[in-house]
């Protein structure tokens, strides 16, 4: 008699883990601990009960089957899978729960969210402390506050389409010794790394224009590097929090051959030989989120072209063109603060708008060589008096001139 009520609570036990698990997974495990129970009960024949130790191992082998796979939906166009231990996230769209942090926030290990899912719920890994890791897709536009709270992370990379890091997103991320912060992210809220002891350093980008107060409370052996007189500078003296100057706003390719620099002075420096790249509109240009920084453009005398809306919009009063640059691209200076510019007499190609709207350029010089004045070349240049054409030059296109009603002279 005891011996079917033991073989009658071993199949209560597997009807309630059954209905609360992944169904096939569990059905396979289950039939498995019951072919064994069968092999213990003829073995045992003549014994009343099997062994209180035996009863407890089949019990733990069904309930560790059940919790190695589960799924759900965490959104209207989510679905999430946990499989031994990685926690995947596919579909399209945000988040809205996580249905995986009563049951099993300690049996993740790591977690992958896939590409399409373009934002993170609240306090959505928050506990998960064995979450050493996680991969984030370009689609993430938002982390939710608290999003990994407590958890075991010790890496993340944020994607370039987060704007904001909320509050309580890594409070008390113990592990999390190194976090990559990317240029779209303005602001930093309140406690979003408070106590976090390993993160010993942090880069903060110039786009950062807030860090709440308590931000980064707690976190005793970190140092902030940033730029000079950057909001991160600011919050790290304000809160005595040891700051590193990178010295430099941003640095980059624009050629095959060409990089370029920003320093925290405002200088932009152009460095290598060949042709700078062409850009197709003034915001594809790398130094685009940096106009208002640049004070001076100094160009490497090895460069022979200047690319498409290359300086589009720059505050800058003056520029020396190497005597090597062959072309001007479009729109290269268009709308700068340029008071007077010497063009080399190689420069042959002069693109259209090239020094549009230039309403502080006063002389112009084209050196002996230029043979074709753009059209729109210097249209709008409204201070314009005075500007030397040689006699290489044959060709004057439409509205090269037009608008510059102080142009008194032409030699």
């Amino acid at each position: 008699m005891n011996r079917h009520k033991k073989r009658i609570s071993i199949l209560v036990l597997a009807a309630f883990l059954l209905s609360i698990v992944n169904v096939p997974v569990f059905a396979e495990e289950l039939g498995s601990a019951m072919e064994q129970m069968e092999v213990t009960e003829v073995t045992q024949a003549g014994n009343s009960t099997a062994s209180a130790a035996q009863f407890r191992t089949m019990e733990e082998e069904i309930v560790t089957a059940a919790a190695e796979e589960a799924s759900g939906t965490c959104g209207e166009n989510l679905t999430w899978t946990l499989v031994d231990g990685v926690l995947t996230i596919s579909g399209d769209g945000e988040m809205d729960s996580a249905p995986w942090k009563d049951s099993y926030s300690s049996t993740i290990s790591s977690t992958v969210i896939e590409d399409g899912v373009t934002g993170i719920s609240e306090y959505a890994f928050a506990s998960c402390v064995n979450m050493g890791s996680i991969e984030l897709p370009d689609s993430i536009a938002s982390i939710g506050a608290g999003a990994f709270q407590s958890s075991g992370l010790c890496t993340i990379t944020i994607p370039e389409t987060v704007t904001a890091i909320e509050a309580q997103t890594f409070q008390d991320c113990s592990k999390l010794w190194k976090i990559t912060i990317p240029d779209s992210v303005t602001s930093i809220g309140n406690l979003a790394f408070q106590l976090c002891p390993s993160l010993e350093e942090i880069t903060i980008p110039n786009s950062v224009n807030e860090i709440e107060e308590n931000a980064f409370a707690d976190c005793d052996s970190l140092t902030i590097y940033g730029y000079t007189d950057s909001t991160a500078e600011n919050y790290a003296t304000s809160n005595e929090i040891p700051f590193v100057s990178l010295g430099v706003f941003g640095s980059g390719t624009c050629g095959d051959n060409l990089t370029w620099t920003l320093n925290d002075e405002g200088g932009l420096t152009i460095s290598g030989s060949g042709n700078m790249y062409d850009y197709e509109e003034a915001a594809a240009v790398p130094w685009f989120d940096y106009q208002q920084d640049i004070k001076s453009v100094v160009l490497d005398s090895e460069i022979t072209s200047i690319g498409k809306y290359a300086f589009y919009g720059l505050q800058i009063t003056e520029i020396e063109i190497p005597e090597n640059v062959t072309s001007i691209g479009r729109s290269a200076f268009q709308n700068t603060l340029l008071t007077e510019v010497t063009i080399p007499n190689i420069a042959a190609n002069m693109g259209y708008y090239a020094f549009n709207g230039c309403e502080n350029l006063k002389n112009v010089v084209l050196s002996d060589g230029v043979t074709r004045i753009a059209g729109n070349a210097f249209e709008n240049c409204s201070s314009l008096t005075n500007i030397v054409i040689p006699e290489s030059v044959n060709t004057i296109e439409s509205y090269a001139f037009a608008e510059c009603d102080s142009l008194t002279e032409f030699i």
